[in-house]
Order: C-alpha cells, then sequence, then structure tokens
C-alpha cells in the first residue's frame, strides 16, 4: 500500500487552475473527513521521509 498525502496548499491551487474547479468549502470537508489507512490495512510499513 502507498499513501501519499499532497500539502493542501498545492491541491487548492491546482484546483483553482482546472477548467471546472471543486469548490474549495467541498474541499475542505473532504479533508476533515479524510482517514489515512491504518497499519492493519497493509502488508508492511515504510516511511521515506
Amino acid at each position: 500500500m502507498a499513501y501519499l498525502e499532497p500539502l493542501l496548499e498545492l491541491v487548492l491551487t491546482q484546483n483553482r487552475q482546472r477548467p471546472e474547479p471543486v469548490p474549495e468549502t467541498v474541499i475542505l470537508r473532504l479533508v476533515d473527513k479524510l482517514e489515512p489507512p491504518s497499519i492493519i490495512e497493509s502488508h508492511g510499513l515504510e516511511l521515506h521521509c
């Protein structure tokens, strides 16, 4: 499993550049609901910082 979480500012910037951007309130609501996968949902763990 690979879990990548981009910086929120990057997501918002890229969204603004879309021909039809998603409302920022929708993105912010989804960020609040975001639950990263837990270790029990994977076969192994590797941290790359």
